[in-house]
């Protein structure tokens, strides 16, 4: 039986799963047919345009209507005269579905379990093949989103790769609480420093997740990061990070692949246009805003899938825009569009797709400003709700695990011996201890095999190899806590001398040997 405190509404769990079904279940999105679809030509000689550096974007109206945009903005302006303090206060209040992180290390874990969801979990999970399910992760430092695909993949199953900036954005998957830190691989650039923007770095992160993947590719990129700015300059200043983002997603992504990136505003050109370009990279592009997102913001986001097997001319195009970007930061001139408006507008499909996405989300962010103004002033107080009914709702229809937050340091509490049953169970424990019981002659080895011909047979001990080799049964507890069992003192032994890495709970029979390798 369901029981909320006594300040809460009658928000029943039905009501919640209704509530969050319609305001999802009424996105934009824009589909394609390999096949029938022409390759637009790219012409940089009419696509780009160099003029001054936008300041606003209180004239960027080609792609919404005016009066719209006019209306978002000065409401979103308004809130900078007020106290900031209670601004926040009122935010925090205003999505009765903003739910907690849970056993995830960040709140961006569950907002891409959210988006997943909404797709009927079909990005973030491997289909029936037997390959490990690569993904990426740019500027989603500490590593939220990477620590759901994980988990979402069973750990192991699984392989990331971060791209990110070194400081405030960086990863720590030493932290996570559900996935294996080791199948996720943070890199931050061919010099270390970790600059996104880098066109060296981004090339070089490139090229790494291909030698990774069999010159394949990613199956999913994700971005869940972004640049907090509090005036209407959002868009503006995350410009560089939009075209990364759609750069990587028509660079790593494998064909059938698929893409979830977090953006705000895209009412410039530029923005458009790189819009534009994932629709001729991508079967399907959707532009959604899930229940956990808070109404009086922004923040949107860009799924695309099924990766079409095209040639990579975005990409290349793409790299050159961002070269420039690079070189001319600093100028007082920028490029103002990377695709021709009159090319986007002449798209009637395509036209028709951001204008209504662009003019749906502003009117629900003007109706969640409204609410938000007025709760700041006190007119409306935040609606009340049982949060932690909203949480256990959702949770459930996200399919998420219901189990507390785990320290990363759980699994090292335990000894070695006890961690070691936990994993195999007492009986494979018990054969790991067992003495040597010699089988001399046919008859006691027919007697213990029978047919030799059942059984596959592996030697676990060489007495030529002593000394110079561990050979036997490995544990690892995570985190590069590594132990190998010690038949002689029959005893979990820790491996301090190399470095091991292996995901936790794996047991496996190895040999660690050493390598002799020349320098030339």
């Amino acid at each position: 039986m369901q029981t909320s405190n006594a300040n809460a509404s009658a928000l029943t769990a039905d009501a919640i799963r209704t509530r969050t079904e319609s305001l999802e279940s009424n996105f934009r999105w824009l589909e394609f047919d390999d096949n029938s679809t022409p390759k637009p030509p790219i012409d940089p000689d009419t696509w780009l345009e160099i003029g001054p550096r936008l300041q606003t974007i209180d004239q960027e109206t080609k792609f919404c209507d005016v009066e719209i945009l006019r209306e978002v903005l000065q409401l979103r302006s308004s809130l900078d005269d007020r106290d900031q303090e209670e601004v926040r206060w009122a935010r925090n209040r205003s999505n009765p579905f903003d739910v907690k992180a849970g056993q995830f290390m960040t709140r961006a874990a569950v907002k891409i379990a959210n988006v997943d969801a909404i797709f009927g979990w079909q990005l973030c999970q491997r289909g029936e093949s037997d390959d490990l399910m690569y993904f990426v992760d740019v500027f989603g430092g500490p590593g939220g989103c990477s620590e759901y695909v994980l988990w979402r993949n069973d750990g192991w199953n699984a392989k990331g790769f971060g791209f990110s900036t070194k400081g405030d954005y960086e990863f720590h998957p030493e932290m996570f609480r559900m996935g294996a830190p080791e199948s996720f691989d943070p890199f931050y650039g061919a010099n270390d420093e970790g600059n996104i923007f880098d066109p060296e770095n981004v090339a070089s992160f490139v090229e790494y997740v291909k030698s990774q993947t069999d010159r394949l590719g990613a199956h999913l990129i994700m971005c869940d990061g972004g640049f907090f700015v509090k005036n209407n300059c959002q868009e503006i200043i995350s410009k560089q990070l939009y075209l990364c983002l759609v750069l990587l997603a028509v660079a790593v992504i494998r064909p059938g692949g698929n893409a979830i990136l977090k953006v705000f505003d895209l009412y410039t050109s530029f923005s458009v246009g790189l819009v534009y370009i994932l629709t001729k990279s991508y079967g399907k592009v959707s532009i959604v805003k899930p229940a956990s997102s808070r109404p009086a913001n922004s923040e949107r986001y860009l799924v695309c899938q099924n990766r079409l097997n095209r040639e990579s001319l975005f990409a290349r195009y793409l790299m050159s825009i961002n070269q420039v970007l690079w070189e001319n930061k600093h100028c007082d001139h920028d490029i103002i569009h990377l695709v021709s408006p009159k090319t986007m507008q002449e798209d009637t499909d395509f036209y028709n797709f951001i204008r209504n996405s662009n003019e749906d989300l502003a009117r629900k962010q003007i109706a969640g400003l409204k609410a938000l103004i007025d709760n700041v002033q006190g007119v409306r107080p935040a609606e009340k709700v049982d949060r932690q009914l909203v949480q256990d709702t959702l949770w459930r229809q996200w399919k998420l695990d219901h189990k507390s937050r785990i320290s990363p340091t759980d699994g090292f509490a335990k000894c070695a011996p006890d961690y070691a049953l936990e994993c195999v169970g007492k009986t494979t424990l018990e054969l790991f201890e067992s003495s040597d019981t010699p089988l001399c002659g046919k008859r006691l080895l027919k007697k213990t095999f029978g047919n030799p011909n059942d059984w596959f047979f592996m030697p676990v001990d060489v007495t030529a190899d002593q000394g110079k080799s561990i050979r036997t049964v490995f544990l690892s507890k995570g985190n590069g806590n590594v132990f190998c069992y010690d038949r002689e003192k029959a005893n979990w032994t820790q491996i301090k001398d190399y470095q091991v890495v292996l995901s936790p709970r794996t047991v496996l029979y190895g040999e660690i040997v050493e390598e002799i390798s020349a320098k030339h």
